[in-house]
């Protein structure tokens, strides 16, 4: 059990089996606790985008600080671990790592930037017109990012290609472990759509997206 200060906005466990937990708070306070709830910890302030654990179990979180600057620290020590030399998009929502923990890439409305962050380089996926990007989400496995488009009343998953559209807002992304599937959070329910074999959606009404187990 969390004992949080203030009402929790958003939680992820870390890849290292889950012995720690970063949540930010209503207030945009960014914590960081012991899997068992002991050693609850602030990490100063973050924006709006949901921090995200690197790959590898090696204690890295990113996340955004106040003045929309890309942070990449140890939680234990405080330590700056990464400097990303190009900046990320204004108002960037969602912080996504590639398999190796190599690329990270930083979504805000109008484009992506994809940051190198060992070799500094950055690629910049920009939208078509009238559309605003609302997720996107490296595959666990790969490479494969899948993007999420929003363009009037429709929304587009896209991932190399049109993966899924529908009417409505698709609000959050998730790959499966396994990097067959894609959930996707919509009005009132979840819709996984698999991305590996034959077509197919399900549907589960009335759920949010919190993550898949392993």
């Amino acid at each position: 059990q969390i004992d949080a200060p203030a009402r929790i906005r958003a939680a992820r466990w870390s890849p290292d089996r889950g012995y720690r937990v970063a949540y930010v708070t209503a207030a945009r306070g960014l914590r960081v606790v012991a899997g068992d709830g002991t050693g609850d910890r602030s990490l100063g302030e973050t924006g709006p985008a949901i921090p995200a654990w690197r790959p590898g179990g090696d204690r890295a979180l990113a996340y955004v600080g106040p003045e929309g600057r890309l942070e990449v620290r140890d939680v234990d020590t405080g330590a700056p671990l990464e400097r990303a030399r190009a900046s990320i998009p204004h108002a960037t929502r969602t912080l996504s790592w590639s398999a190796g923990g190599r690329l990270l890439a930083a979504a805000g409305p109008r484009e992506i930037r994809v940051l190198d962050l060992r070799g500094g380089g950055a690629r910049r996926i920009e939208t078509r017109a009238r559309e605003r990007i609302t997720a996107a989400e490296f595959s666990p496995l790969g490479p494969t990012l899948a993007r999420v488009f929003r363009a009037g009343t429709r929304s587009t998953v896209r991932a190399g290609r049109e993966l899924f559209a529908t009417r409505g807002r698709i609000g959050a992304a998730a790959w499966s472990p396994d990097g067959r599937w894609l959930m996707l959070e919509t009005p009132g329910q979840l819709v996984a759509v698999r991305v590996v074999g034959g077509p197919r959606v399900l549907s589960f009404p009335g759920a949010r997206l919190e993550g898949w187990s392993r």
